[in-house]
């Protein structure tokens, strides 16, 4: 440049010197400049074609594109021999859109010169947005030829190809593009992005990271770098990237968005949610702001402020995919599970293969369905329901193989009692991501559903040692006793000091803890963290009750006693003896949770002909479906009085069709849902040879013991439980005194004292001779899905008898009422 200074000084109408150094300066981006030194040369010589299209190719620098146009224009007008003055005016035309006229320059460029290379770049891009796909690509491949256009020509191919999802040739392109152009911070960014849309990340993020050596100063670099450490669960690496791309960026929102995002999935809500609320302020219509803000409000336990959040989003953009799946995951968690299936449903209707619609709906459906949905459909209605959940499980682990899949998957294989699969499908997880706590989890139940104890509590410990704020490894821990490791103690009290952690994990937490000070004996702390829990389940309650379901000051347990009382008198059951179906197939084992109708049931199930179903919920579904199928708005109980004859053959039908399923050559099934108790009278019409197995505990021990677990209402609340407990009773004593059943007495008391006589009692009222095994029940290899699953791998221990006693200050509401009741 000195030189052409040098030169000016002496001269300074050297038209050479003018020209050469305008385009040093234009090189150096210093358009303005440029432009001045060009106006002073053709001032000089206003006949000389070059200078024109230079002039021209400064305009359209500085994006003066009418002002480009008519300097090449002259510039042709002057020469018409040179092609680089038709490819830059065609350039200027297309910014102008004239895109025919545009196409006509860049075509009599090349056939002035076939090697044009940007020509031939500029024509793959204008076919391109024609629709012809085959021009453009032939066109960039001749642009990529060119030393001058090579690389716009590999970019642009490469962005054709990916439209036309052609994703391995566009990446191959790309590969191609790094190798030629190493040191093209751009090339190594785009093929990151290539490697994002195969849904490759560990790939994309190693090529971010060679675009950022090459250019670290690059905002959206970082922010894409950052969103695959995302997507590869690396979010404390991520939020690194976002804040840099921040800090480069500050005025795109959308970068501190994509923070927040990696906040929420380091459980820092209040830092997220702090950091959402500024981007709001700032952009009050942002839509991702907004649903993000949405979701963290949801993920913190706070549905008061992420419903309306999300429903804005949807009022504006109403197929907005995550806000639908975030509202639906609200849904879920409130235990609204038709609100939950109908928005699945509307996200599989836009689209099909949306893998976290089939997740959704999956574990959507393996909830228990609401009242008004389970009261229309029949038994193997309903029991198809767990199938499709586990269909549409399935189909989303196909469509996106991942640990969250899979894991579900086994979830959902467990709970349709195909344990074999749900193990596969774990193992799966796992495989996928070794570090997965929720699938080494659903493994530890799976273990403990299926008697291997011991690996069951490797896979909870695992769990916690992957993410020590997964509340429900604690807890399932806590089933073998207390924590023998200090550590395991301290991250788990850390964890209940997090705030931000949502409610119910806290909760679950609190009962792990519960558990632990129980085992070390130190009681008064140990009652203290169970009635904190409860506290917390009660909380839950009040912000989210499942549909249909009664509160504590609604329909409770004693009016719904009165009422199958009034009903189901002596004389009403004695006019309809015969109906319904004579099999002995059923026992029942009824009376209140947590008094002993599991280790019952595994006695039982020892037996060779016994086979153990669990606790069916089958008798409640057609007890509520009652008023629906005799078209009365009459509930149950009273929609009984309409029941006839040939409707009761076929509700019993139905609900032996269900435990043949379970077994074809048991001569005896059992059913150990426990409140079963409130519908001996309609098993009564529709069984009436089944039989009657009912447990009785120490009303005391058994009140405390279901204050111990995870239960919902009443069994959450010393005096409720205290008042369903009596209402049980009494209703027990009215069952005995007018249904025809063959009802044994159990006491749990006895059989833990006097196992082999009570054993053989029970064998004996079931109608069948005795099998040793029942006395080993504990090696009886059968699924158990209850609270109790540990204890029943155990031998019989009788610690539990009389265990109210080591809480006796803190339980006066519960004595109280009992006493009143």
């Amino acid at each position: 440049m000195e030189i052409y200074c040098r030169l000016l000084e002496s001269n300074p109408q050297d038209v050479n010197a003018l020209h050469l150094l305008g385009m040093a300066y234009h090189e150096e981006g210093r358009h303005e400049q440029a432009l001045g030194l060009l106006q002073r040369a053709i001032a000089v010589k206003p006949d000389a074609a070059a200078l024109y299209n230079s002039f021209g190719v400064i305009q359209l620098a500085l994006g003066h594109y009418a002002e480009a146009r008519t300097a090449l224009e002259r510039a042709i007008a002057l020469d018409p021999a040179p092609h680089e003055p038709y490819s830059n005016l065609g350039t200027a035309l297309n910014h102008l859109g004239a895109t025919d006229a545009a196409s006509r320059c860049f075509e009599e460029a090349l056939r002035r010169n076939p090697h044009d290379g940007t020509s031939c770049r500029h024509l793959g891009k204008l076919a391109e947005m024609r629709g012809e796909s085959g021009t453009a690509e032939a066109l960039y491949r001749r642009a990529i030829a060119s030393p001058n256009s090579a690389r716009a020509g590999l970019l642009g191919l490469a962005r054709l190809l990916t439209g036309r999802k052609r994703f391995e040739e566009a990446q191959n392109v790309l590969q191609d593009a790094t190798a030629r152009f190493p040191n093209d911070p751009e090339m190594w960014f785009q093929l990151g992005a290539a490697w994002v849309r195969v849904g490759d990340h560990a790939e994309a993020a190693r090529q971010f990271e060679r675009s950022l050596a090459i250019e670290p100063n690059s905002p959206i670099a970082h922010d894409q770098y950052g969103l695959s450490l995302v997507a590869l669960d690396r979010a404390g690496d991520a939020a690194k990237q976002f804040r840099e791309a921040v800090r480069l960026a500050p005025d795109r929102p959308e970068y501190q968005v994509h923070l927040a995002v990696a906040l929420r999935r380091l459980d820092r809500l209040a830092e997220a949610i702090e950091l959402l609320q500024q981007v709001r302020e700032a952009v009050p219509n942002m839509i991702e702001a907004k649903c993000e803000l949405g979701i963290a409000y949801r993920r913190r336990g706070d549905p008061e402020r992420a419903e309306p959040l999300l429903d804005d989003v949807l009022r504006e953009v109403p197929n907005h995919g995550e806000a639908l799946y975030e509202l639906a995951k609200l849904y879920e968690c409130q235990k609204k599970i038709g609100k939950t299936i109908e928005l699945g449903v509307r996200l599989l209707k836009e689209n099909r293969s949306f893998a976290p619609a089939h997740l959704l709906l999956g574990t959507a459906l393996l909830e228990r369905l609401a009242p008004e949905q389970r009261m229309r459909m029949t038994l193997p209605e309903r029991a198809g329901v767990t199938e499709k959940a586990v269909s549409h499980l399935a189909q989303a682990a196909r469509l996106a193989p991942s640990a969250e899949t899979f894991g579900a998957l086994g979830n959902g294989l467990m709970r349709a009692e195909r344990h074999g699969e749900a193990f596969e499908a774990l193992r799966q997880a796992l495989s996928l991501r070794p570090d997965f706590a929720p699938a080494c989890i659903e493994m530890g139940k799976a273990h403990l559903e299926t008697g291997n104890t011991e690996e069951a509590r490797k896979c909870f410990r695992k769990a916690i040692e992957h993410d020590p704020n997964r509340a429900e490894a604690y807890y399932e821990l806590s089933r073998f006793g207390r924590f023998d490791d200090a550590d395991v103690v301290a991250k788990l009290r850390e964890l209940l000091r997090n705030e931000d952690r949502p409610v119910a994990e806290r909760m679950l937490g609190r009962f792990a803890l519960a558990r632990h000070l129980d085992n070390q004996k130190d009681y008064n702390a140990a009652f203290g963290e169970y009635l904190r829990a409860n506290a917390m389940k009660m909380e839950l309650r009040g912000k989210g009750r499942p549909e249909g379901e009664a509160g504590p000051g609604e329909v409770n347990e004693l009016e719904a006693g009165r009422r199958h009382i009034e009903v189901f008198q002596k004389e009403f059951v004695e006019a309809r003896r015969g109906w319904g179906d004579a099999s002995e197939l059923p026992i029942f084992i009824v009376g209140m949770p947590r008094s002993g109708t599991t280790l019952v049931e595994q006695i039982l199930s020892s037996h060779g002909r016994i086979h153990g179903a669990g606790e069916l919920i089958h008798m409640s579904d057609l007890a509520l479906s009652l008023p629906f199928r005799l078209k009365t708005d009459m509930r149950y109980p009273r929609a009984v009085e309409l029941l006839d004859e040939a409707m009761a053959g076929k509700l019993a039908a139905e609900y032996l069709g269900e435990l043949h399923k379970r077994s074809h050559s048991a001569a005896r099934i059992t059913d150990k849902m426990p409140t079963n108790f409130r519908h001996l009278g309609l098993i009564a019409l529709l069984l009436p040879n089944a039989r009657i197995v009912h447990v009785i505990r120490d009303p005391m021990d058994v009140c405390v013991s279901c204050l111990k677990q995870n239960l919902e209402w009443p069994f959450c609340d010393m005096q409720a439980v205290g008042r369903y407990y009596r209402a049980y009773e009494r209703l027990m004593g009215h069952w005995k005194s007018v249904l025809p059943l063959q009802i044994l007495d159990v006491r749990y008391e006895d059989l833990v004292a006097n196992q082999e006589p009570e054993s053989r009692r029970l064998i004996e009222f079931c109608g069948l001779p005795w099998d040793e095994q029942c006395l080993n029940f504990a090696e009886t290899e059968r699924a158990v899905q209850t609270p109790s699953k540990w204890q029943v791998r155990q031998p019989i221990y009788r610690s539990s008898v009389g265990g109210w006693r080591k809480y006796a200050e803190h339980l006066g509401p519960l004595m109280d009422a009992l006493a009143r009741s």
